[in-house]
């Protein structure tokens, strides 16, 4: 299921209205609508920063459903060439992460080399 289908069975689920949530992100209930619609990609402007955190919270979804969201949203923006906010700025203050990622780019990683790596991550 895409992002936005994703979001509205979540915050239906919940049984949360739309105005409520868009009052809780300060967003118009149109540009909401247009996101759970697929209209919008997942918010990821500045304005907008944090805000896949607060739908999470507010809808109070667990780890599984905060991650799968969280995966939705990447993929959708991955897929116009777009990289998550909170990504970007994490790559922005963090040295090591760069390193990593120009490694991985030398070394031309697959998504499988990227599956291992997240499955490790992953590990508590």
């Amino acid at each position: 299921m895409a992002f936005g289908g994703m979001l509205s069975a979540y915050r239906k689920g919940r049984k949360i209205s739309l105005r409520r949530l868009t009052e809780e992100l300060d967003m118009s209930p149109a540009f909401l609508s247009n996101i759970e619609n697929d209209r919008r990609l997942p918010p990821n402007s500045d304005k907008h920063f944090g805000a896949i955190q607060k739908i999470i919270e507010v809808l109070s979804l667990d780890v599984k459903e905060s991650e799968a969201l969280k995966l939705e949203a990447d993929k959708a923006l991955c897929e116009k060439g777009m990289i998550s906010k909170d990504a970007e700025e994490y790559l922005n203050n963090s040295p090591n992460a760069q390193l990593v990622m120009r490694r991985a780019i030398d070394k031309n990683v697959d998504d499988s080399k990227w599956e291992e790596i997240l499955k490790i991550l992953q590990e508590d």
